[in-house]
């Protein structure tokens, strides 16, 4: 879970901006309309960075002026930070402040009040109006977390592909605020521009130092200047000292110094990992091809009746909780239009202290989230059977009140109904690069090619492992069976998903799904009874009032589902460009020597080769926020999570920590 800001403090309301002060001071003068009606290109791109979100005026403003000004297929990232601890407080008594209407009539205002991510630091993603416009809220300290987006002074210098930010809103607070400014210039292009607020007509030194030059200012009001310009390289631009490990450089693709030409990407796998990656890169106006060996989407791990968005997440700081705990604030966005449309339910997910460590971990877990009730909580007694409808023996659970469950394969057909992404059927064994073409051969078993594609995603879980260029990856392909159990006149109460060593979903069609075995070494996918019965066994252990539900029950004449897993040895996913694997053993080679090694080579990456695939068994919680990832390196965008995670997910991370272990 991200670090928890300190409470919040108050700002005053006449140190609020308005949102006709934001359009005037902000928006005018870069000129931001006119350059929003002559964007023709599809899937046109335009970044905002904003160094003090405030109450959203200037983003409200920006996304009211978007709307009216930009042709329908292009999209606004909107990037602001807070770098005051005011936001949960602040934000939402202003939205609904009434001596401030020009806050509160517009759609998005309410939009963004309803789903206000909770105060905890790290980077918050929220799309509207059908992802045409991108909120990235940077909670914390602004300096580290602009930092955090960058791929590091290394790309900065050699010039290869990175993302930039096409205007800078910044505020008269940070102008003396060097390492900010720094921040800022490793996210800035030589076509990038900025409007500063200032109390002086010229601005501090530290912002030039940077390379940010004033060409232009106008007085608003006393004391008050508005600084439009431009920036300028600056080859004296340092970052932070973090970087000094030479070796860190290992995840930045020096030989990636354009995006590709062709605007159509190819998706191997039909399964959540790859459908999400469809609809990804369909928004971004790519035409897609999935290809699966299935007639329909969700055939395999991604084919159960229900399943459960559920992140195992922790008062722990480290990239695991803190990925889950992302995960999961994104995904409860992302499934709102199918809960709202009556796909699967959001009925919350109650999670049980069934035993006397995991009860000392949720008591921990929720003094950390204690300004965080609306997303997740402690509940005991009486709460527990409000929120659950049943009667449990446990003392207390961690309620998520924003998540449920959804049936994946009806979710995967869902994402794939988009005019951009069509399905082939194929079973492709081989791939193989032509360089003539500068393209992918997709082969079959026998040889012939089902496909070509200049960019290539591979999605298709364990199935990434029969490829030569993926087969160095540690994944473990693991059996599970689910146990569909009939709904008695008790369990037709229960209102909540429940998980304990296993998990219990509310009936529907009257069955509830239960689940699920972990059958490691296992290749047979027949149903077992002694699964049925491990699964109902879990269930009683969990909570001996849970299994009373179905203590009669035969597991002789159970149905349910068996399909394979793709879990990695970190329970993390694997999403990015797959590595060189000789090229990269060779170029860092003195890491098995020295695992500290001072090495100033760039990692080597195959040509748009990338691979989305070890969700494991929480699929539909990490799938929107990794699709997300993968999709905004494709696109060469901002990514919506900080370096240190996106490293901790990179499909390169195996190699560097084998060789540093001399393993390889």
């Amino acid at each position: 879970r991200p670090s928890k800001l300190p409470k919040p403090t108050t700002l005053k309301k006449t140190d609020l901006l308005s949102v006709t002060d934001a359009k005037n001071w902000f928006l005018r003068p870069n000129n931001l309309k006119k350059r929003w009606e002559n964007l023709t290109a599809v899937g046109s791109l335009f970044t905002i960075g904003d160094t003090d979100f405030e109450v959203a005026e200037k983003f409200l403003a920006s996304a009211d002026l978007w709307l009216q000004s930009s042709p329908p297929l292009a999209r606004l990232h909107y990037i602001a930070a807070q770098p005051l601890p005011t936001y949960a407080h602040v934000h939402r008594a202003s939205l609904l402040d009434r001596e401030r209407p020009e806050l509160v009539y517009t759609e998005l205002a309410k939009e963004l009040l309803k789903n206000c991510p909770p105060c905890s630091a790290g980077i918050h993603n929220l799309f509207f109006y059908g992802g045409r416009i991108r909120l990235s809220l940077l909670l914390g300290n602004p300096p580290d977390l602009f930092s955090s987006l960058s791929l590091e002074e290394k790309a900065h210098l050699d010039g290869c592909l990175k993302p930039s930010v096409d205007t800078w809103f910044i505020n008269n607070s940070d102008a003396s605020n060097h390492t900010l400014f720094n921040a800022l210039a490793m996210l800035s292009d030589t076509t990038t521009d900025f409007t500063a607020t200032s109390a002086f007509k010229t601005t501090d030194s530290q912002m030039t130092k940077a390379g940010f030059i004033p060409t232009a200012s106008h007085q608003v009001k006393d004391s008050q200047w508005v600084l439009r310009g431009c920036y300028i390289k600056n080859t004296d631009v340092k970052i932070p000292q973090k970087s000094a490990n030479r070796s860190l450089f290992w995840h930045i693709n020096e030989q990636r110094t354009k995006s590709p030409s062709d605007r159509h990407i190819t998706i191997l796998g039909a399964g959540i990992a790859g459908c999400t990656t469809a609809s990804a890169l369909a928004q971004r106006g790519y035409s897609v091809t999935v290809i699966d060996r299935h007639e329909q989407a969700g055939g395999e791990g991604s084919g159960n009746q229900q399943a459960v968005v559920y992140p195992k997440i922790s008062h722990r700081n480290d990239p695991l909780p803190r990925i889950n705990f992302s995960a999961m604030l994104h995904a409860s966005h992302f499934y709102q239009p199918l809960w709202r449309a009556g796909i699967g339910s959001q009925c919350g997910v109650l999670v049980l202290a069934h035993t006397q460590n995991i009860e000392c971990d949720q008591r921990a877990l929720d003094q950390h989230l204690e300004q965080q009730t609306d997303w997740a909580r402690l509940i005991e007694g009486e709460d527990l059977y409000q929120a659950s409808g049943i009667k449990l023996a446990t003392g207390c659970a961690i309620f998520f009140p924003k998540l449920g469950w959804l049936p994946p394969a009806e979710v995967c057909a869902h994402l794939l109904q988009h005019p951009n992404i069509q399905m082939q059927k194929a079973e492709i064994t081989q791939l193989q690069r032509c360089e003539k073409r500068r393209a992918w051969r997709l082969l079959d078993a026998g040889g012939n090619s089902a496909a070509t594609a200049e960019t290539l995603v591979i999605a298709n879980a364990y199935g990434c492992s029969q490829f030569s260029q993926t087969n160095f990856l540690p994944i473990q392909k693991v059996r599970g069976q689910i146990t569909h159990l009939p709904a008695t006149s008790s369990s037709q109460a229960l209102r909540t998903v429940i998980c304990g060593r296993g998990y219990l979903i509310p009936a529907h069609k009257d069955l509830h799904s239960c689940g699920a075995t972990y059958n490691k070494g296992l290749e047979d996918l027949t149903l077992r009874e002694r699964d049925h019965q491990q699964n109902i066994t879990h269930l009683a252990t969990s909570d001996i009032q849970l299994g009373a539900l179905f203590a009669d029950v035969d597991t002789a004449y159970l149905g349910g589902r068996a399909q394979f897993r793709c879990t990695t040895q970190d329970y993390l996913p694997i999403v990015g460009a797959v590595p060189d694997v000789e090229q990269m053993r060779i170029d860092f080679d003195d890491l098995r020597r020295d695992a500290r090694s001072q090495i100033t080579a760039t990692g080597r990456y195959l040509p748009n080769l990338f691979v989305h695939c070890g969700l494991g068994s929480r699929g539909l919680c990490y799938a929107p926020l990794t699709a997300e990832l993968l999709a905004c390196e494709i696109a060469n965008e901002l990514p919506p999570l900080e370096l240190e995670l996106r490293l901790a997910m990179h499909p390169a991370r195996f190699l560097i920590r084998n060789l540093k272990k001399r393993r390889l």
